[in-house]
């Protein structure tokens, strides 16, 4: 018991240190429901088989919002297909991925390109199960930005970890996943519902 209490207080302080540490959460006060949203691929470096999963669960919590949306799929189609869009995209996604910028210079273009107003894109940081002595857990950490495709202007940076154990019962990651990308954009004043 002392053990459970110890590695509670733990994650607590982590969570609120690792808050308090951020350059800070954005929000948006509320997307505009005639727009488009094009969800990027999922961007992940150890946990490969979460990719898929998050970018089919991030269109289908879009689409519950009533927004058009290009899935990753559909935007890997349309850059693969358009030779001058390749290096843009490229250029856009690295100083996202490695220096969290958005430069509103390439993501103009691209937003006209992928005709759509808005980028989700979503970071897998942690995608597994864990066992701490006795106690089990299911852990997804997520990293989601949305930008306004046309400024390059993020309008929402979050970085959610949900930790939940489990005894009987192991949950699905994937259920945490949507339930994580929910509350961000629906709770956090993103979207009325």
């Amino acid at each position: 018991m002392y053990g459970r209490c110890l590695l509670f207080c733990g994650i607590l302080c982590a969570l609120f240190l690792g808050g308090c540490a951020s350059l800070g959460d954005q929000y948006p006060e509320g997307l505009d429901e005639s727009k488009k949203v094009a969800i990027f691929p999922v961007f992940v470096k150890q946990h490969k088989e979460a990719k898929l999963e998050v970018e089919d669960i991030a269109a289908e919590v879009f689409r519950e919002m009533d927004l058009e949306v290009l899935s990753a799929k559909e935007v890997r189609e349309v850059v693969d297909a358009n030779a001058e869009l390749q290096a843009p995209y490229e250029r856009y996604t690295s100083l996202i991925s490695i220096l969290s910028f958005s430069d509103g210079r390439l993501s103009a273009p691209l937003g006209k390109a992928l005709e759509c107003d808005y980028f989700l894109l979503v970071f897998v940081n942690e995608w597994g199960y864990e066992k701490h002595g006795e106690d089990d857990y299911a852990v997804v950490q997520l990293g989601i930005l949305l930008i306004d495709a046309h400024s390059g202007k993020v309008l929402l940076r979050d970085n959610v970890l949900e930790k939940r154990d489990w005894l009987l019962f192991r949950p699905e990651l994937k259920d945490i996943a949507r339930e994580m990308l929910e509350e961000t954009l629906f709770d956090r004043a993103v979207v009325a519902r």
